[in-house]
């Protein structure tokens, strides 16, 4: 008894606290972190949606592309083949003719000096067969129509050697198939007078022997006529 009654005293001596209920401003404080708490998660779990829709659809791209690959590449040759036609079509040869070559200018000089102006592709000088020396004259064509028309430009009446070259546009229509047969090779005359000799000394048959001294007869024939009608005896 002593002991409930010494316990009941220390109890009555504690301070007593006051028990508030939260206000109506709180409540509504709370309650407002409360909602923007969810609205942030429902915010958030609505971009999660985006992204893995967004993810999916990318994932289903690449299967859709691998089914249309063929037509797309068919396509890109054809804008890529449309493009090449185009560029060749822009950057078109040139040909052009030089007249009144002097001795000492040929193959290897012209390119040296013509290559100044722009890339060559092709250069040829016309030759005698015969006896392979130059015609002094020739053709060039470059890779492109406009720096063929500049070196025509400069290059005309242009004085080397004591000759003033004649340089000319050749139109594409007159560019035949042959006009740069050859170029890449080194031309060499055959060599007609030892293949002259070489049939002279050839062995020969009884019928050729007979046709060589008829023709001889008649040479010496005719010479004895024209010495006649000049007054002269030849035996």
């Amino acid at each position: 008894m002593a002991k409930t009654r010494s316990a009941v005293k220390a109890a009555a001596k504690e301070p007593e606290h006051d028990l508030q209920l939260p206000s109506s401003s709180e409540e509504s404080g709370s309650e407002g972190e409360s909602e923007e708490l969810s609205s942030s998660e429902e915010s958030g779990d609505e971009s999660d949606e985006n992204e893995e829709t967004e993810n999916n659809k990318q994932s289903v791209k690449p299967t859709e592309k691998a089914s249309k690959t063929g037509s797309h590449v068919v396509n890109i040759q054809k804008t890529s083949n449309e493009a090449r036609k185009t560029d060749k079509s822009k950057n078109k040869r040139g040909v052009i003719y030089v007249g009144r070559l002097p001795h000492g200018l040929y193959e290897k000089e012209m390119r040296q000096y013509f290559d100044q102006f722009g890339e060559i592709s092709r250069l040829r000088i016309s030759r005698n067969k015969k006896t392979g020396k130059s015609k002094h004259y020739g053709f060039i064509e470059f890779q492109n129509k406009e720096v063929a028309k500049i070196a025509c430009e400069a290059m005309n009446n242009y004085l080397v050697f004591g000759h003033m070259l004649q340089v000319q546009m050749v139109e594409e229509a007159n560019v035949h198939d042959e006009l740069f047969s050859g170029h890449h090779v080194q031309y060499k005359p055959l060599p007609h007078k030892s293949i002259s000799r070489h049939r002279h000394d050839a062995p020969k048959t009884k019928d050729q022997w007979e046709k060589l001294e008829a023709k001889q007869k008649q040479r010496k024939e005719i010479r004895k006529k024209k010495l006649a009608a000049a007054g002269i005896d030849f035996e």
